[in-house]
């Protein structure tokens, strides 16, 4: 079976998916994923989870396979996160299993095709240390360092810590032969915040361009340090986050001769409330990693992954005078032509060119809008827009300007609308109550992408920063064009309908 479109990926119904594990081994990028019923029900709360597969050589086109690692065991209560590894001839499925007591241990499986796995006995191979906790010790990360030793990263939490409840910590297994590991000591306590949220989960670890990276989620929002030697020390970025935390803790895995490629999951917020939290579980969200000159990391949109759409038929019209609108009740036609859903007929290389590039076609009309907001909020409008769209543009902000932004979803005379906002004095963006600082300079002009699927909101910004979110509740067809103190202008406004 093969899927043409893996962005936003759900299983069957009642079925999500968790924790990504991305691998990529002889030209194939192999994604294993937690198979989840429920978000975090199966078994009693234990999880149930299970090893989900599936692969792609062009990112585009995709094999699902049987469950690389299944349950088989009554005393298993969840297979859960950790990492595959290839190794003379073989490859390695390092993870956790977490027992009806709810305690963790590490468990190991081989296989010779990377499809079927099995269970290698002592099974589990190895348990939480004294002084550290039972019910924390999963997500095993492997690599081999410059020496050739095999090197192990468990998610763990040091029982007696000098700081209440904060002793979540990454600890350091070394092995010769992926068999005996040797405990190191303790590898990074960051010291977030208590219980849960301050423990470092689903660790990655790989060198890339000149610089070691180690990546781990706390409360599920993905962060990363760096540093010029595999073991540190570490260097904390002054943004040290690679998208909001609704793209739960994201793992890598390279493709192609120079590209990496980040996986995470996106779940529903609770009885489907914007206001509510998110459940655990939900639907794929890839990203491409980007190294920037100083070595601090970013993220784009996989332009294998960028849905195809067609033309739409908008009206545009400003709601204050201070707005001036060019292209109004025109028809915004995206440069992508008709090729049916999501990008079916593409083939790409794996350094992302196009095989076969894309031809511009027929005459279309780009619309701008300028928003001069001197001293009050100026707005413009996009009217009868379908449910799921993408927009491109380039905004061009004055300098000084203090804030401009979107409202999606938008409803009456911007009435109702869910809020995506640049905060120039505070360097931030945010979409409805999610907020990261910004990496892009919000004085200069920059490209803007913002793709709406369902109650999914996606946007990257400048190509090298994104923010994810859901809209569950709001269901308007306006799309809002604002700025306050400040001067905007928004050019090059492309807006396309997703086919469904």
């Amino acid at each position: 079976m093969e899927r043409a479109y893996m962005q936003y990926f759900q299983p069957k119904p009642g079925y999500y998916v968790g924790d990504c594990m991305p691998f990529y081994h002889d030209g194939i990028f192999h994604l294993f994923y937690l198979l989840d019923e429920g978000h975090h029900q199966g078994k009693g709360g234990l999880g149930g989870h299970q090893w989900a597969h599936c692969s792609s050589r062009d990112l585009v086109h995709w094999k699902h396979h049987p469950l690389a690692v299944p349950l088989e065991e009554d005393w298993e209560g969840s297979i859960c996160t950790g990492s595959t590894f290839y190794d003379k001839g073989q490859y390695h499925a390092f993870y956790a299993t977490r027992k009806p007591d709810h305690t963790q241990h590490l468990s190991h499986a081989v296989s010779d095709d990377c499809i079927k796995f099995r269970k290698l006995t002592p099974n589990p191979f190895a348990s939480s240390l004294p002084g550290f906790s039972p019910k924390d010790c999963r997500d095993p990360f492997i690599f081999k360092d410059e020496t050739g030793r095999y090197n192990m990263l468990v998610t763990s939490k040091i029982e007696q810590y000098p700081l209440h409840d904060r002793g979540g910590c990454l600890l350091r297994y070394t092995s010769k032969d992926l068999s005996t590991w040797k405990f190191e000591g303790i590898f990074l306590i960051p010291v977030g915040g208590t219980g849960w949220g301050g423990i470092p989960e689903c660790p990655d670890h790989f060198f890339w361009k000149g610089w070691y990276y180690l990546l781990f989620g706390i409360g599920l929002q993905t962060f990363y340090r760096m540093s010029k030697k595999p073991f540190g020390p570490w260097q904390r970025p002054q943004v040290d986050v690679l998208d909001s935390h609704l793209n739960a803790v994201m793992k890598t895995a390279p493709f192609g001769k120079n590209r990496r490629i980040g996986v995470g999951w996106i779940g529903p917020r609770k009885d489907n409330k914007d206001s509510e939290w998110m459940l655990w579980g939900g639907q794929t969200v890839f990203r491409e990693i980007i190294q920037n000159r100083d070595g601090t990391l970013g993220v784009r949109f996989l332009k294998e992954m960028i849905p195809s759409g067609k033309a739409v038929k908008t009206s545009l019209r400003r709601l204050t005078s201070g707005a001036k609108c060019k292209g109004k009740s025109v028809e915004l036609i995206s440069k992508l032509p008709k090729v049916g859903r999501f990008l079916r007929n593409r083939r790409f290389n794996t350094d992302g060119s196009e095989s076969h590039p894309y031809l511009e076609f027929g005459n279309f009309e780009i619309a701008s809008v300028e928003l001069n907001a001197a001293e009050k909020l100026e707005v413009a409008a996009f009217e009868n827009l379908p449910m799921n769209y993408n927009l491109n543009c380039v905004v061009r902000p004055k300098k000084n300007s203090y804030f401009f932004g979107f409202g999606l979803r938008g409803s009456g005379n911007y009435e109702s609308k869910f809020d995506f906002n640049f905060d120039c004095h505070r360097n931030s963006i945010s979409l409805g109550k999610e907020t990261i600082l910004s990496t892009v300079d919000l004085g200069r002009p920059f490209k803007l992408e913002i793709i709406l699927k369902d109650d999914i909101i996606d946007i990257c910004i400048d190509n090298r920063q994104c923010i994810i979110n859901r809209c569950h509740e709001l269901k308007g067809n306006s799309l809002f064009l604002a700025c306050q103190n400040g001067v905007v202008r928004f050019e090059k406004i492309e807006i396309q309908s997703l086919c469904s």
